[in-house]
């Protein structure tokens, strides 16, 4: 399908009565004072780094440390080509900040065959803003620890950027240690106060697009990361990923056409992707996001996924759309017990769209490896999910794993309530006790068999099963109303809102999320979705 994400994003946007973003004008001062160097690539040089003699290759930044307070401005319309490494740490009251000067397109720092095109070592208190980068054959923007001191790296934005086109592919040897924006510490270290923002990142066959290792599996956690209103686009592996965090966030943000490279060796090697998700992440939002087109081979390729060794994180208010896997999951691993895990008042729209993934369903809980960890209070709520897999599959999956079902475990309740079910193919749930369902809404739009199974009894009839599992007792189970059934119509959301984007050459400047997330409730009404 001919797509353009870019396109609506503006059009969400202008419906909300907000203008497309318009090109900047120039960067503003620094708010705090210390020198101001200037970069002017297509300038004659070398010069001395003031803006009427600006420095004029990437070799001389990186020459310099840095002081607090201090600022690198870059002439916007100029391409730098190497990689911008500079030296010097900020502090909390005297950041140091790389912006961009003058009128016109971003400034682009073009990596090459360079390992990275920026790069952060062992630095704090940095703010990377209006900037664009190309190139680097492992990372666009490479932030990282080595483990010697400090052990916290703390005060790092990435703001209003373009990370585009970095070359090669995930391997055996590099794993998913790679991508367009990637953050890393080490041994013990932690990152704190981490803040990626209106970023837009796509194009590379490398595993991530933003990517956040906070800290270390699984004692050492990093603090304050946020990922807020960007956009990640045709990545080899992962969209938007935070892990080893403690009060994390990840809102507003829009992840498709993700996990590109995954065929079977490759999942069988280096591990299977999904669109935006945590791990080890313990109180962590994720809100108001839009994930499709989610790709995977063997397992994932979901849209949303609360991963191993997180814990009280509530995954709200989001639209999942067509993806070769699940909406939403919820794991356990390793064995260790995941608390107060929430998957609530998401939409999930044309999910199991691959026929050998949707056995997952669209929500999915599962302990797996050979030592599985268990789940400890899960509430799966409020959601609306419209079902029609590629191949059928129940749409509540808990039992369904090679090698593992959802184990729980401890005193929190597990509960599946509230939720409307809306399924061209009627197998709805595949679960079992102490898991407990009840105020759902089902709908079947097949005029098929629906079928429910708890416990290790199947049922065809609803009444049948409200009495037979003592489950989903004040829920109700309708055939679908004319022009309400879902078929054909998932990929049609997608459509409808301009699903897909061609490059841009600006950064995101709208809450995308939360105006997706708006537009397509609109939507829902419009095309005859009247059920939430």
């Amino acid at each position: 399908m001919a797509r353009s994400l870019w396109f609506g994003a503006v059009v969400l946007a202008t419906v909300l009565g907000a203008g497309p973003p318009a090109a900047a004008a120039a960067a503003p001062q620094p708010a705090t004072h210390g020198p101001v160097y200037y970069l002017d690539c297509g300038a004659q040089g070398p010069g001395d780094g003031s803006q009427s003699s600006p420095w004029t290759s990437l070799a001389q930044v990186d020459a310099t440390v840095f002081t607090p307070g201090s600022s690198l401005l870059v002439s916007r319309g100029t391409t730098c080509t190497g990689t911008l490494a500079p030296g010097g740490s900020g502090t909390a009251a005297a950041p140091i900040t790389v912006s961009a000067y003058g009128t016109g397109p971003l400034p682009v720092i073009d990596g090459g065959s360079n390992q990275e095109a920026v790069l952060l070592d062992n630095q704090q208190h940095w703010k990377i803003t209006d900037l664009a980068t190309t190139g680097g054959d492992r990372y666009g923007i490479l932030v990282e620890g080595d483990s010697s001191t400090p052990l916290v790296l703390s005060g790092i934005t990435i703001s209003d950027v373009v990370v585009r086109d970095v070359s090669g592919q995930a391997t055996t040897s590099t794993g998913k240690g790679s991508g367009l924006i990637y953050m890393a510490a080490g041994g013990e270290q932690k990152f704190h106060d981490v803040t990626v923002s209106r970023v837009l990142a796509y194009g590379t066959n490398q595993w991530g697009g933003i990517v956040l290792g906070a800290g270390e599996f699984p004692n050492h956690p990093g603090t304050d990361i946020t990922v807020e209103d960007s956009i990640v686009h045709n990545v080899g592996g992962d969209g938007i990923l935070i892990g080893e965090a403690d009060g994390a966030r990840s809102t507003g943000n829009v992840a498709y056409d993700t996990g590109m490279i995954v065929t079977p060796t490759v999942a069988s090697t280096i591990g299977t992707p999904s669109a935006i998700w945590d791990f080890n992440c313990h109180h962590c939002l994720v809100q108001g996001n839009v994930a499709f087109d989610s790709h995977s081979s063997n397992s994932d390729g979901g849209d949303y996924d609360i991963d191993t060794a997180s814990g009280y994180q509530t995954v709200v208010g989001n639209f999942g759309g067509p993806s070769d896997g699940y909406c939403g999951s919820i794991f356990s691993t390793y064995g260790i017990t995941d608390p107060d895990s929430t998957f609530a008042g998401n939409l999930c729209i044309g999910n199991g769209s691959n026929a050998s993934l949707a056995w997952q369903g669209a929500i999915f809980l599962s302990s797996w490896s050979s030592t599985p960890g268990c789940l400890d209070g899960v509430n799966v709520s409020g959601n609306t999910v419209y079902w029609d897999p590629s191949a059928s599959a129940p749409l509540l999956n808990t039992e369904a794993y090679p090698g593992g079902q959802a184990v729980f475990c401890g005193s929190s309740p597990d509960v599946f309530r509230g939720n409307t079910l809306i399924a061209q193919d009627p197998d709805f749930v595949l679960a079992g006790p102490p898991l407990a369902l009840d105020h759902n809404t089902y709908v079947d739009g097949s005029g098929g068999t629906p079928e429910w199974s708890y416990d290790g009894t199947t049922y065809s009839n609803f009444s049948a099963y409200q009495s037979g599992s003592g489950q989903d007792g004040s829920s109700r189970f309708l055939d679908s109303p004319a022009g309400a059934t879902p078929t054909s119509r998932s990929m049609a959301f997608a459509e409808r809102l301009g699903a897909h984007a061609g490059p841009t050459t600006q950064p995101v400047h709208a809450n995308a999320g939360v105006a997706w997330r708006q537009a397509l409730d609109r939507s829902l009404l419009a095309l005859g979705y009247g059920y939430k």
